[in-house]
């Protein structure tokens, strides 16, 4: 990581932001959705992407384009578009990176992915016109990494940082200022990450076991737990194992639970994984891929 900059990642994309951005909003899913981050000022980046058929890349671009001299004429501003700059991106993807200049200025990378998942992400650097932004929005659009199909995702925001099987479907997320939760499925699993901040004051309250067991005790609900030490990535933590109980667990398809939490103390935050599922476990692989500081 370059000192300043973080890593972000959402939907198997990641890229480098300045230390100061952060997500404004998040909607959709993995198959649709966009996003944008700010700076404490302004909007800084807007990201879209969808599902979309091969070879369309080119008619999309000319359609924003299109849409954007359509809007400028309506507020009587100049326009001023610069088309296939250096493209960022080589030979990876098939797209173009290109600017335009009105109210504001915005250094612009539209691409399609390619796979069988398919889809075109179209990533907007904004910036006022009196700045400078041609290093940064390079920047940027160079660091772009996108997971195709079935590949690892890692998905980066707000002080969680974690790497996800591909074949995990995003089911939910919930974003707020002390914490961050992302639902995933696959299979008879369900999977979900967490990450809380400022642990040390939780913890002077109580011991991590027993805010494991009340924070989580709807999760762990019907699972007779068994509690063991571990550590996790080097940190203090806690396994919670969980099996249900009675005459009609096979009926259930989460038939299992297993939890693990640390406590991370370089960056003050707690992490949390729960996996109930029903054959399959894939805690471990998931555990190795967090970046807790």
């Amino acid at each position: 990581m370059q000192k300043g900059w973080k890593t972000f990642g959402w939907c198997g994309m990641t890229f480098m932001i300045p230390e100061r951005w952060a997500p404004g909003r998040i909607e959709g899913d993995e198959r649709e959705g966009s996003l944008r981050i700010d700076d404490p000022l302004m909007e800084r980046i807007n990201l879209r992407w969808k599902l979309t058929s091969a070879g369309k890349i080119g008619l999309f671009i000319d359609k924003h384009i299109h849409e954007i001299k359509r809007q400028a004429r309506k507020k009587g501003i100049d326009l001023v578009v610069k088309r296939r700059l250096d493209y960022p991106l080589g030979k990876r993807f098939h797209g173009e990176f290109f600017h335009w200049k009105a109210d504001l200025q915005a250094y612009n990378l539209c691409f399609q992915t390619g796979g069988k998942t398919n889809r075109v992400i179209f990533l907007r650097i904004l910036g006022k016109l009196d700045e400078d932004i041609h290093a940064q929005a390079k920047k940027i659009a160079s660091s772009f990494r996108v997971s195709v199909d079935s590949r690892p995702k890692r998905w980066a925001l707000f002080g969680l940082d974690v790497t996800i099987p591909g074949d995990f479907k995003m089911e939910g997320y919930s974003l707020l200022a002390g914490s961050v939760k992302i639902t995933f499925s696959r299979r008879g699993q369900e999977l979900t990450v967490n990450k809380f901040s400022l642990a040390r004051t939780v913890l002077r309250e109580e011991s991590l076991k027993d805010w494991v067991l009340r924070h989580f005790k709807g999760e762990l609900k019907n699972f007779g737990c068994d509690i063991k030490e571990r550590e996790i990535h080097g940190h203090p933590g806690l396994m919670v194992a969980g099996e249900r109980k009675g005459l009609l667990t096979r009926k259930f398809w989460k038939r299992k639970a297993l939890l693990y939490c640390w406590f991370c103390q370089d960056s003050n935050k707690l992490l949390v994984i729960l996996n109930k599922f029903q054959r399959e476990d894939e805690i471990e692989e998931v555990a190795r891929g967090v970046l807790c500081h």
